[in-house]
């Protein structure tokens, strides 16, 4: 290869590696927009917008979940509705009633 074309490539490659680092072109704003994120970093909380959206709510209270889980298992009726209750809130306080409610499913009724 001449010489002339392994000097051409090697300014290339030095421009590009200058544009790259922001060093030319001074007046052009960073590759990426850098600079907008960090101007926005630098803003106290809540002073603007920046167009996002309102913050998610928070997690569910777990004890509510476990309370309609239990519901629909009573509700289902059935034996295995029960018993997959039970073996998912074990150590849970309704999954005692849970077991009463599935010893009086399968339970044979006694007479009276």
């Amino acid at each position: 290869m001449p010489t002339t074309a392994i000097r051409l490539i090697a300014a290339a490659k030095a421009a590009i590696g200058l544009l790259a680092f922001g060093v030319a072109g001074a007046d052009l704003p960073p590759i990426g927009g850098g600079g907008v994120a960090v101007a926005a970093a630098n803003e106290p909380p809540g002073s603007s917008d920046h167009g996002r959206s309102d913050p998610l709510p928070g997690p569910r209270d777990p004890e509510i979940a476990v309370r309609e889980e239990f519901d629909m298992a009573l509700a289902a009726g059935t034996a295995d509705a029960l018993m997959l209750f039970i073996r998912r809130h074990a150590d849970h306080p309704l999954a005692e009633k849970a077991r009463q409610a599935l010893n009086e499913l399968v339970a044979p009724e006694r007479p009276e």
